[in-house]
């Protein structure tokens, strides 16, 4: 488990055969399916059958792949909390998330973009660039990763494409959701965040007010989220039990 990140890359990959620096995901798939005589094309799937399925493929591609992957030191620690950055000695990396919630937030600004919880799949995605986001483990957890190139490499080997194409729909499916949460003034984006939050699990609607998951992912005042839930809740449009909001099932 105390394997470095190149070792592993090379363990997988192959001496000399990983390369120097991450590959658009178009082109990796593309040299695969020519390297391996057309083995690994990827033929047409029907996503709309499994759109609802997305965490089985978490932990399906946990389970299959954890044996490969390396338990996470944190970065940082900040008020307690340990956080954790999408490049381990310069390397990117996928998290596999095995217990536990995390927090996703922006790095600099440290505005909150989503809470995941176990099982999830983490940063199958880099640019050149670094991912501006961190990690921020809650409270207990089991977090591992993989090398960006080995990962995808095991996606590829262990016939696992569809599944990582499902959660990389699903990303972008948050992410879409996410950039849209911006309105015109404060009541239609604290309703629109009201609307985002309220699709975590109870568990984490009971840990986090409502105040607070908007406060942290908005440049609002405290005073316009609070005079906004007000009115949003005299309409009936939000339920509130002592700041937290319910969800209707």
């Amino acid at each position: 488990m105390d394997k470095s990140l190149k070792e592993m890359n090379t363990q997988v990959i192959g001496e000399g055969q990983s390369p120097k620096k991450t590959q658009p995901l178009n082109a990796f798939f593309h040299v695969k399916s020519v390297k391996e005589g057309g083995a690994m094309l990827h033929s047409s799937v029907n996503y709309g059958q499994n759109y609802n399925k997305p965490r089985q493929s978490h932990q399906k591609i946990i389970d299959i792949l954890s044996s490969f992957s390396v338990i996470s030191e944190h970065d940082e620690i900040s008020r307690k909390k340990r956080r954790y950055r999408f490049s381990k000695n310069s390397l990117p990396v996928v998290y596999l998330l095995s217990e536990g919630d995390y927090l996703l937030n922006t790095q600099g600004s440290n505005k909150l973009v989503n809470i995941v919880s176990s099982p999830y799949v983490v940063g199958m995605i880099h640019s050149n660039d670094d991912i501006p986001l961190y990690l921020e483990r809650i409270d207990y957890g089991k977090i591992s990763h993989i090398p960006l190139e080995t990962f995808w490499h095991l996606i590829c080997k262990k016939n696992l494409l569809d599944d990582a194409m499902l959660l990389i729909c699903e990303h972008f499916s948050d992410l879409t959701e996410y950039i849209t949460l911006n309105k015109s003034n404060a009541y239609e984006e604290v309703k629109s965040l009201s609307h985002y939050w309220g699709k975590l699990p109870a568990h984490l609607l009971k840990r986090y007010s409502a105040m607070y998951l908007i406060e942290n992912s908005s440049w609002l005042s405290k005073s316009s989220i609070s005079r906004t839930l007000k009115i949003m809740k005299e309409r009936g449009e939000i339920t509130l039990e002592k700041g937290h909001m319910v969800r209707l099932e």
